[in-house]
């Protein structure tokens, strides 16, 4: 063996110690040089993750009514003595970052605005009403009111306003701090990025959603002779990667499959999981298409590429059978994709469900993967229909369906399940008419789930299902009867909020009189916004007082 003794002169690591990294697995190295100028380098990984909570779920009061307004009475903020008035249902980023619109008051006088937290609970107002513009070349355009904002997992926001002080036909438009301060990047009335034409206009915009460095909108253009046809190429999803640049994905009227694509079915809600942020991971976006000749598909684009990854309407030849129906698809990252759809039978004497039908998809295999008729995790009972699934980035689905068989009724033929692709197996995650779990996760007493509002299962190592549901039962009143419930990370279901609860808001306690989240509000129907990946949960809570909070809860 053979070693030196003139010792290490320097060890240099990239990136460097100072660098921010996002949450996630990132390499490291490390190289070792020796005063005889000798070189080694070490090779390594550091996974940078939140810590998830001990039980119960930690809720953390934000930004509530009545208080100060950021900025207020500063230059370029607010009129002295604003205060905050009340909220929409707030988006929250990776790093616990929460945006959300927000009422204000300056005496009597009404303002709207962009409120925005970080993950330390400092607030700020990045625009509002009566503030200027950016992008505007007029100080006499400002900001006259708000749609309720999308966050990226990087915290980044984007938001549709409308202006003050410009013509009815320029008067909407986009912001976003994606590529930098905040910026306009969509106007009614001006150019499209991705179209190459100046003669293209955008006419509103339908739907916004935002990844890291990636704002899809899906718009309508202004009529333009020769070029735009009302009700014919007037619908486009693009892709804006910067202030003035971008890629027009998919537009009503293109040629597709031998026809024209007449409707484009995407960054929309979807039945069951209204506030599942299903069609947007990373560069890849999912749609459904339907066809000047009725045949349907359901594609992924990823920068400018079209995929067909199931289509109904005629055999498929990966699964030898014939698809009648499909549902909307859950994009979880960019490959792993969930749809319902229903292929055609023979029809028999009595209600055949077996072709009620759920895919897995992980291009380029298309994996039925239950079908009605299929054993439920119940004893005696098999599925009898699906609504839209959700997926996530480890392969799971969560999916609300019916079931038939040994007593089975209105009353609880209803549930949740879950299917892990990477072990084919089902779980039922809640069914109605059955106990539902409090805070430690143990059945409350005379409690059973009785509806379920929405659900999502978020991307994130633990993740689980996250849902709103109903109780009903001799412990359920109208005040308690709404409830908040995820899965922790041991697969523990557990109550993490619910009405009537009592809560510590500032000096004092309140009494929880109604929550929002899960929803789709307009501007961003199918955008993630109430969950992130690291755990979290934002909640717009409104107390019996009429007061109003933002409030985060950390899932154990």
């Amino acid at each position: 063996m053979r070693s030196d003794l003139v010792g290490v002169t320097s060890v240099v690591q990239s990136p460097d110690a100072s660098t921010v990294r996002p949450l996630g697995s990132h390499a490291v190295s490390f190289t070792v040089r020796d005063a005889a100028g000798n070189e080694t380098i070490v090779q390594t990984s550091v996974t940078i993750a939140f810590d998830r909570a001990a039980p119960p779920a930690q809720v953390t009061v934000g930004a509530r009514t009545g208080t100060a307004a950021p900025g207020a009475g500063t230059v370029g903020g607010p009129p002295a003595g604003t205060v905050l008035s009340a909220f929409g249902p707030p988006a929250i980023g990776d790093f616990r970052d929460m945006a959300a619109r927000v009422v204000m008051l300056a005496g009597r006088t009404k303002l709207a605005g962009i409120h925005v937290e970080d993950g330390a609970g400092a607030g700020a107002l990045p625009a509002f009403q009566g503030g200027a513009a950016p992008g505007i070349a007029s100080a006499d355009v400002t900001f006259k009111s708000f749609l309720d904002p999308v966050i990226a997992p990087d915290g980044t926001i984007a938001f549709a306003a409308t202006l003050k002080g410009a013509k009815p036909a320029e008067d909407q438009g986009v912001w976003t701090d994606a590529f930098g301060p905040i910026a306009l990047v969509l106007r009614e009335g001006g150019g499209v990025p991705g179209f190459g034409s100046a003669a293209v206009k955008l006419k509103s915009v339908t739907s916004l959603s935002l990844r890291d460095g990636r704002l899809l909108a899906l718009l309508k253009l202004a009529p333009a002779k020769g070029i735009v046809t009302a009700g014919k190429d007037d619908v486009a999803l693009v892709e804006l990667d910067g202030t003035s640049s971008g890629t027009v994905l998919l537009r009503t009227g293109w040629d597709f499959m031998g026809s024209k694509i007449k409707t484009i079915a995407t960054l929309a809600p979807a039945l069951g999981s209204a506030g599942h942020g299903r069609w947007h991971a990373d560069d890849t976006v999912a749609a459904k298409i339907t066809l000047l000749d009725k045949r349907v598909f359901v594609v992924s684009v990823d920068a400018g590429t079209i995929t067909v990854l199931v289509r109904a309407g005629e055999d498929d030849p990966g699964l030898g059978i014939k698809l009648s129906k499909l549902g909307v698809p859950a994009l979880a990252d960019g490959s792993m994709l969930a749809v319902q759809g229903t292929r055609g039978l023979p029809p028999g004497p009595t209600p055949d469900t077996a072709n009620e039908l759920l895919f897995l998809v992980d291009p380029p295999a298309l994996v039925p993967v239950l079908h009605g008729g299929t054993s439920t995790a119940d004893p005696n009972t098999v599925f009898s229909t699906f609504f839209d699934p959700v997926a996530n980035a480890q392969g799971m689905m969560l999916f609300l369906a019916t079931i038939r068989g040994n007593g089975v009724k209105a009353a609880n033929k209803t549930g949740l399940w879950s299917f892990d692709g990477n072990t084919s197996t089902t779980a039922k995650v809640a069914r109605l008419g059955e106990s539902a779990p409090g805070k430690d996760g143990l059945a409350l007493a005379d409690a059973v789930w009785s509806g379920f509002s929405s659900y999502a299962l978020p991307d994130g190592a633990g993740a689980g299902a996250v849902f709103v549901a109903k109780l009903a039962g001799k412990a359920v009143t109208a005040k308690n009867k709404t409830g908040l419930w995820a899965a922790d990370s041991t697969g523990t279901l557990r109550l993490l909020l619910r009405t009537n609860q009592a809560l510590t808001v500032g000096a004092g306690t309140k009494q929880l009189a109604s929550m929002m989240l899960l929803n789709a509000p307009p501007g961003a129907f199918g955008a993630r916004r109430s969950y992130n990946s690291t755990g979290s949960v934002a909640v717009l809570a409104t107390f019996t007082d009429k007061t109003q909070a933002v409030l985060r809860l950390d899932v154990p």
